[in-house]
């Protein structure tokens, strides 16, 4: 690709990993999810992995619930990477690869950090273990 792209990150709810497929063959697909129902249909349709949250409460999306311990492990249980997001922190790490999480994604956490450089560096050393 032009580009350079190595994967895309899909919305459910948008382009298929099929359609994307045939854009970048060897593309890495991701899709968005909420729920376990929204996970199985991400891998049915294809993804390669999933973005799954919001796995505590955000003011990114103040609108949504977020998800139990147990429905994050239950995603992860579907076999495919899971990278958490929604108001992931340093300090909930740990929880997030205790429910088997393979990475997490993180707005806020490094936004509003005073010294977002160390607190990336921090997040990197808790999902490393």
């Amino acid at each position: 690709m032009e580009g350079g792209a190595e994967g895309v990150q899909l919305r459910l709810d948008g382009l298929t990993p099929a359609d994307a497929r045939r854009l970048g063959p060897h593309w890495w697909i991701g899709v968005s999810v909420h729920d376990l129902e929204e996970a199985g249909a991400a891998q049915a349709a294809g993804a390669d992995y999933l973005l799954v949250g919001p796995v505590y409460a955000t003011a990114t999306h103040p609108d949504r619930a977020p998800l139990a311990p147990e429905d994050l492990a239950a995603i992860v249980a579907l076999g495919l990477p899971v990278i958490a997001i929604g108001g992931v922190t340093p300090d909930r790490i740990p929880g997030l690869r205790a429910a088997g999480a393979y990475g997490a994604a993180a707005i806020r956490a490094l936004w509003d950090a005073a010294d977002p450089a160390g607190a990336a560096r921090r997040m990197l050393q808790e999902l490393r273990g």
